[in-house]
């Protein structure tokens, strides 16, 4: 299964539903975050570990992320461009941290022409481009500090999967190198 904006926002309003009581801007607010999210996702690339088996693979999930260090990274860095944080924020980035986690570890398609465990250091340059969507994606979010919140959602995901991301591909093997680059859908 393909990570999906309708599903990816649907999950992130059902946890922020069960943390807090909503709004009349749920939808728009998690639509955002999810538009942002997938959309910079999707046609990032990983690497395989070089020497990687030439072959068509395939795999499922960009794993061994952790949701706490994520939420933890954009609370940081909230309270860095706030100077502050209110009480709430740490709820906000957990909801999106996990779901984000469970997200990516079910519903990502990873390609290749190489087979083997695969990194995501490429995460690392797409934090303004991340940021960016997220922020783009619904215009009636302008207020002064809606940029510094997005950086600080792009910041956490993206830390989080280009330090601790991981997958594995597997399927029909050659004898020579492949290139070792593994696309996102």
């Amino acid at each position: 299964m393909a990570l999906s904006i309708p599903a990816f926002s649907s999950a992130l309003k059902a946890e922020f539903q069960s943390k807090f009581s909503g709004g009349s801007q749920l939808t728009k607010f998690t639509d955002a975050i999810a538009t942002g999210i997938v959309n910079t996702t999707v046609g990032l690339t990983g690497q395989i570990g070089i020497p990687a088996k030439s072959g068509s693979s395939s795999g499922v999930g960009i794993l061994s992320l952790v949701s706490g260090d994520m939420a933890d990274d954009i609370v940081s860095t909230a309270s860095a461009s706030f100077g502050q944080v209110g009480g709430s924020m740490q709820d906000v980035a957990d909801a999106i941290a996990d779901i984000v986690v469970a997200q990516f570890s079910a519903n990502i398609d990873l390609s290749s022409d190489a087979n083997g465990a695969c990194t995501f250091a490429s995460f690392s340059g797409a934090i303004s481009s991340m940021a960016s969507a997220i922020e783009n994606a619904e215009s009636s979010f302008t207020g002064p500090h809606w940029g510094n919140f997005t950086t600080a959602v792009a910041t956490g995901v993206c830390n989080e999967v280009s330090l601790n991301g991981a997958g594995t591909l597997s399927g029909a093997s050659g004898g020579s190198t492949g290139s070792g680059v593994v696309t996102i859908s």
